[in-house]
C-alpha cells in the first residue's frame, strides 16, 4: 500500500511490512492499497488475482455480455500428471433475485488409482474478514472424466470458486484439484459506506459488500474527509484523505493519488467515473486532481471566495463536466476548460453547506447543510429534511440513491434516510474505537436505474 509519505506497506500472508525498496507482487491478493499520482513500476493495487476473474452484473448494465463471458482456468498439477481445467459460466443476474452460475469441466478428471468411477465437488466461499463457506454442490464424472453442474449465490459479495475430483468409492478426499477462481456477484443497490475520519475503510450496511482488511491496517497519516462507491457492482469503495490519499477497497480500482503533491488546500472530497476505472478529487480551494479515465474539465481556483465543500460528477447526457459545491450554497459546473456558475449562493443558510451529490441522470444535485437542511436542484425531487430538527451532531454529507430518495449522515454516524431510501442501520451511539468522527456516505449503484 503506497501512502502519503510515499512508503510502500505490503499486505500479504497475513503479514505487514514497511520497506521503501518494494512494490506490490504481481500476484497474491492485496484488500487495500492507497498510492501515488503515477503507481510505480510493475505495481498493480486493488484486489490482485492470479486466476481469471468473472464479474456478474444485472441484465440492465450495457457491458453485461462481455463481462459475462466464461473464464478458462488452469489446473494446478495433479498425482496423475494431467492439468484439468474447468470453465464457470454466469448469466445475467435479475436485480434482487438469486445469481445462477455453471461450472463444468474443460479438461477431464483424470481416472483415480484403482476403477472407482470419480465425483466433482465444487465449494465458494465469500470472501471478508474471513472466508464464509457458501453453497457447495456435486456431479457425476462421466466415462469419459467430463462433468457440468447448476449453482446459485443468493447474497452479494465476492466469491471463492474451487472444484476437485474425488474417488467414489474410496478414501476421503481429493486426488485431483482445479485452481480457485473468483465470482464477483452484485449488490442489490440497497446499501451504503460511511467513511471517518480515523480509518481508511468505511463502515457497510444493507447490500453494501463487506469488504474489510484481512491484517493489520495502520491509521491515515491524515484524516479521512470522504468516500465514493465503486460504481458498477458495489463491491468496493475509495476513501480518500486530506492530504489526496486515495485507498481502494475490493474491486474498486487504485488509479492513482495526490498523496505525494505538495497541495495549495486540503482535499475536501472525491467522485467516480461512471465506469468506475477513475475519479476527480477536488481541494477547499476548488483544484481539481483526475486519475485513471477522469478527464480534466478545468479547476475551480478562484471563481468563489467560499470555501469547497464537495465534488459531483454532472453532464452525462448533456455536456459533460464536475459540480464543485461551496460552504455559501454555490455551485459551479466545471466542463470543457471552463467554469460557470449554475446555482448562486443560498440567502439565509442557518448552516453551512456541507455536501453535495447528483442525481441518477446527472441533470440535478442536492446540497446538504449542516444543520440537516437540503436543498434540490434540477430534477432532483425534495423528500424531506432534518433542518427543522435538534441534532445531537452535525450533517457531514449526502448520497443519493438512483431510484429515488437520498441518506444524511451526521458525524455521531448518524443515519437519516428520506424518499426512496430505507434506513438500513447505523454504528451511532455504540463503542466504535479508532473510527473517528463520520465525514461521507455512499450509495451502493443501482442497475434498476433507466438513466443507467
Amino acid at each position: 500500500m503506497k501512502g502519503a509519505d510515499d512508503r510502500v506497506v505490503e499486505l500479504a500472508a497475513g503479514s505487514l511490512t514497511d520497506d521503501p525498496g518494494r512494490h506490490l507482487p504481481e500476484m497474491g491478493r492485496v484488500e487495500a492499497v492507497q498510492g501515488t499520482a503515477a503507481p510505480p513500476p510493475a505495481c498493480r493495487s486493488g484486489v490482485l488475482r492470479s486466476a481469471a476473474m468473472l464479474r456478474l452484473v444485472p441484465s440492465t448494465a450495457a457491458a453485461a455480455a462481455a463481462a459475462l463471458a466464461a473464464a478458462l482456468l488452469t489446473a494446478l498439477p495433479t498425482s496423475a500428471g494431467a492439468a484439468p481445467t474447468f470453465t464457470l459460466g454466469v448469466s445475467p443476474n435479475p436485480v434482487g433475485a438469486a445469481a445462477p452460475f455453471s461450472v463444468a469441466s474443460t479438461t477431464p478428471c483424470p481416472p483415480p488409482a484403482g476403477s472407482s468411477q470419480p465425483t466433482a465437488s465444487v465449494t465458494t466461499f465469500r470472501e471478508g474478514p474471513t472466508l464464509v463457506p457458501g453453497p457447495t454442490a456435486t456431479a457425476s464424472v462421466d466415462s469419459t472424466g467430463n462433468w457440468s453442474l447448476s449453482m446459485t449465490i443468493g447474497s452479494a459479495g465476492v466469491y471463492v470458486v474451487d472444484a476437485q475430483c474425488l474417488p467414489q468409492p474410496g478414501p476421503s478426499g481429493a486426488y485431483a484439484t482445479y485452481q480457485s477462481t473468483t465470482l464477483d456477484v452484485a449488490t442489490r443497490s440497497v446499501g451504503y459506506y460511511v467513511a471517518g475520519t480515523l480509518v481508511t475503510f468505511g463502515d457497510q450496511f444493507g447490500d453494501a459488500a463487506a469488504v474489510l482488511p484481512q491484517t493489520l491496517i495502520p491509521p491515515p497519516l491524515h484524516p479521512i474527509v470522504g468516500v465514493a462507491a465503486e460504481p458498477t457492482t458495489g463491491l468496493g469503495y475509495w476513501t480518500v484523505a486530506s492530504d489526496g490519499g486515495v485507498f481502494a477497497w475490493g474491486t474498486a480500482p487504485f488509479e492513482g493519488s495526490a498523496g505525494n503533491l505538495h497541495l495549495a488546500a486540503p482535499i475536501v472530497g472525491m467522485t467516480p467515473t461512471r465506469s468506475g476505472q477513475g475519479y476527480w478529487l477536488v481541494g477547499q480551494d476548488g483544484g481539481v486532481f483526475t486519475f485513471g479515465d477522469a478527464p480534466f474539465y478545468g479547476s475551480g481556483v478562484g471563481e468563489d471566495p467560499s470555501p469547497v465543500v464537495g465534488i459531483a460528477r454532472t453532464g452525462f447526457h448533456t455536456t459533460p463536466g464536475v459540480l464543485i459545491a461551496h460552504a455559501d450554497g454555490a455551485v459551479w459546473k466545471i466542463s470543457a476548460g471552463s467554469a460557470t456558475r449554475v446555482a448562486a449562493p443560498i440567502p439565509g443558510l442557518a448552516a453551512p453547506i456541507v455536501g453535495i451529490a447528483a442525481t441518477p441522470s446527472e441533470m440535478g444535485w442536492y446540497l446538504v447543510g449542516a444543520d440537516g437542511g437540503v436543498f434540490t436542484f434540477g430534477d432532483a425531487v425534495f423528500a424531506g429534511s432534518m433542518g427543522a430538527v435538534h441534532l445531537q451532531a452535525p450533517v457531514t454529507g449526502i448520497t443519493a440513491r438512483q431510484d429515488g430518495g437520498y441518506w444524511l449522515v451526521g458525524n455521531d454516524e448518524g443515519i437519516f434516510s428520506f424518499g426512496g431510501a430505507p434506513f438500513l442501520g447505523t454504528l451511532a451511539g455504540t463503542a466504535h474505537a479508532g473510527f473517528g468522527f463520520a465525514v461521507g456516505i455512499a450509495a451502493t449503484p443501482d442497475p434498476t436505474s433507466p438513466t443507467l
